[in-house]
């Protein structure tokens, strides 16, 4: 039974091991996707320059005696700005939800690769 817990463990830390290797390989190759871990961007471009907290206005459907309810709720953002690469991120908690960029993936992955 300990044999079996250990080699659940084990699996579930190489799978996270392996999605983190991912998200890195994303932002290094300038590809940016919904939900990339934001410690992937600071492991492959550094702290950002600055980080600014908002929150966004969101509804919420939430099913209730049989009928859909929607709330209005106010869900915390943190923008990341790195003026290196002229890119805004939006996290909402410790992924990734939108950006702003003029760069195409190849600039990205130029400038990532220039600055290593």
């Amino acid at each position: 039974m300990k044999k079996l817990i250990f080699l659940f463990v084990l699996i579930a830390v190489l799978g996270c091991g392996c999605a983190m290797h991912r998200h890195r390989e994303h932002v290094r190759e300038g590809l940016l996707t919904y939900r990339l871990h934001r410690d992937a961007f600071v492991k492959e471009w550094g702290a950002p320059d600055k980080t600014i907290t908002t929150e966004s206005d969101e509804f919420i459907n939430f099913p209730s005696s049989g009928q859909i309810r929607s709330y209005r709720t106010r869900i915390p953002l943190e923008v990341w700005i790195y003026n290196k690469y002229r890119v805004a991120l939006i996290f909402r908690g410790i992924r990734l939800v939108g950006w702003k960029t003029d760069k195409t993936p190849a600039e990205l992955k130029a400038l990532s690769e220039k600055s290593k």
